[in-house]
């Protein structure tokens, strides 16, 4: 999900730029897998909508994935993939929103069947381009390894970030052995410690768009810290639009309540008496989406431990240096419980999958719904008797056999196994 509302607010005042993809020579470009799948996933030319109706991996991805590298190749550019990691710790997951797209994405996919089976077969693949997901029915944790393999074969490097991959590509960009010289990404990638963003990159005509954060910040006339606060309201993958500009979205509202109360957290608070913000915790959620981003986790390149970014990239001109002492001490209620450095190192190398650690940190297994929505009972007792909760379950298998090289804390931990239809909990 990218940043609400900021793409077009940046194209009414022209500050998404064009330059040939031969500007990047003889560089080195740190490329968001995610968003560089969403872009393969979500344009005309690329995208396989139908996937939504007949399951699969995209038959094409591979193909895509490999001219891109090929185009890379003849301009002299070295990709670095960065994925992303483990989820961030969350105390009440947003089951009832998930409910409601989960049920409005089945309905769409009905409609489109019907549609097909009436003969109309161009007008059911419009309709599984349309809403959110803009014909992009892939679920990127499901095409990782994939992805991986591929990697591998070709020698491309990669990493795996520890959590969010954006606060890796700033590491990377940032450290003073210049790891990388730019960074592909989505909008959110603002709000971390960068000069430039890559939003897109055009392989078939060789030119790439991408936006400068410091004239971004002083057209829109905040300042950095506002500008932060500005894409976490607006609405992202970690926090959920305003509520009370939810339903009617317009930017420049949002920009006066920003000038107006100077802060994010004064905005919200200012609207304490909402009855949506009061319901969901809105202040808390913002409060501790700030937090992760500021205090990223990322894996450092020489010791191979896993700190907050502060630590480890040098201050800006205007920010002073942030020093251990000042980070949270309950960070781990951010990000997860503290790990071992050697697990965040086989996360990396993509030897460990990151859903499954990220089960054990989150303490929840989300069953993401099938094509029909998970309604048949055979598929209900399927994941119930055979893929969670029996004897020789593969999951439970996979997080028994994490959980004995760890201390007894995680040992020890309740998982929940969470699906549409029923939550279950057990402990392992």
């Amino acid at each position: 999900m990218p940043v609400r509302g900021l793409e077009p607010l940046l194209a009414e005042r022209r500050l998404i730029q064009q330059a040939p993809l031969s500007a990047l020579a003889e560089t080195r470009i740190g490329i968001d897998v995610s968003q560089y799948l969403r872009q393969i996933l979500t344009s005309e030319s690329t995208r396989e909508p139908l996937i939504a109706a007949t399951g699969g991996l995209p038959i094409a991805l591979t193909a895509h994935i490999e001219a891109d590298l090929r185009t890379l190749d003849k301009f002299r550019i070295k990709p670095v993939f960065v994925f992303n990691g483990l989820p961030l710790y969350r105390r009440n997951p947003p089951r009832q929103a998930q409910e409601v797209i989960s049920g409005r994405e089945a309905a769409q996919r009905n409609h489109a069947w019907a549609l097909y089976e009436q003969g109309h077969a161009e007008e059911a693949a419009k309709v599984l381009t349309e809403g959110q997901r803009h014909g992009n029915w892939v679920v990127p944790i499901e095409v990782t390894r994939l992805i991986l393999r591929m990697f591998r074969h070709r020698m491309v490097e990669y990493i795996v970030a520890p959590y969010m991959q954006w606060g890796q590509l700033s590491y990377l960009l940032n450290h003073p052995k210049g790891y990388v010289h730019s960074v592909f990404s989505s909008l959110e990638m603002l709000a971390f410690p960068t000069q430039r963003v890559i939003t897109s990159i055009d392989f078939a005509n060789a030119t790439f768009r991408f936006v400068d954060r410091g004239r971004a910040i002083a057209d829109i006339g905040l300042i950095p810290d506002q500008f932060i606060d500005f894409i976490i309201l607006c609405g992202t993958e970690l926090l959920p639009t305003f509520p009370p500009l939810a339903d009617n979205f317009f930017n420049r509202s949002l920009i006066d309540m920003l000038r107006h109360f100077k802060s994010g957290a004064g905005v919200i608070a200012g609207h304490s008496e909402h009855p949506a913000v009061r319901a969901s915790g809105y202040l808390e959620g913002f409060l501790r989406t700030r937090a992760a981003i500021k205090y990223s986790l990322v894996l450092t390149a020489e010791e191979g431990t896993c700190l907050p970014l502060p630590l480890v990239i040098p201050p800006t001109q205007q920010a002073h240096a942030i020093t251990a002492s000042e980070v949270p001490a309950d960070i781990h209620e951010i990000f997860s419980g503290r790990l071992p450095d050697e697990l965040y190192f086989h996360i990396s190398k993509g030897l460990i999958s990151p859903q499954l650690v990220g089960w054990l940190t989150s303490g929840i297994i989300h069953e993401l719904p099938p094509l029909d929505n998970g309604e048949s009972i055979e598929y209900r007792k399927y994941i119930e008797n055979v893929i969670t909760e029996g004897a020789t379950a593969p999951r439970c298998t996979a997080l028994s056999l994490l959980t004995s090289c760890l201390n007894q804390a995680w040992q020890q931990k309740r998982i929940v196994s969470s699906r549409l239809h029923r939550v279950v909990r057990r402990k392992d």
